[in-house]
């Protein structure tokens, strides 16, 4: 099993608009009854190059995409839709009653999850954490 990495989560009152040079970032968006949950696929990117920021109504995602590990073998691409350099991806959320202050981010296989839980599944997370 590869090795799960924890992003930091920076919770902001506003985000900053994505930069110009960030490309598009595929993401898949969903919501359950405790969580609204991001999938963003991040080949090719370190974790310690991913940034998260959230606020209210909005997350930013930031990556750096590397070029790939050098070789000796000569690479003749016949498609190459995974550019190198600055990705991103400003996503609106649902309404809600989001804690965005326990907001999390998982990195693993190339797959970021960020979750935030409802108000309501972060007071049962705390009052399962003090009774233990």
């Amino acid at each position: 099993m590869a090795k799960q990495h924890i992003i930091p989560v920076v919770v902001q009152d506003h985000l900053d608009t994505l930069p110009r040079e960030a490309r598009s970032l595929p993401v898949n968006l969903y919501v359950t009854d405790r969580y609204v949950v991001v999938h963003a696929g991040l080949p090719r990117c370190r974790p310690e190059k991913i940034q998260v920021f959230v606020a209210p109504g909005e997350i930013l995602i930031l990556a750096e995409r590397h070029e790939g590990e050098p070789t000796e073998a000569v690479r003749a691409y016949l498609i190459s839709e995974l550019p190198f350099g600055m990705v991103g991806r400003v996503i609106s959320l649902p309404e809600g009653k989001w804690r965005y202050h326990d907001a999390e981010a998982h990195f693993a296989n190339g797959l970021l999850t960020v979750t935030i839980p409802t108000e309501a599944r972060a007071e049962y997370l705390k009052e399962m954490h003090t009774a233990a």
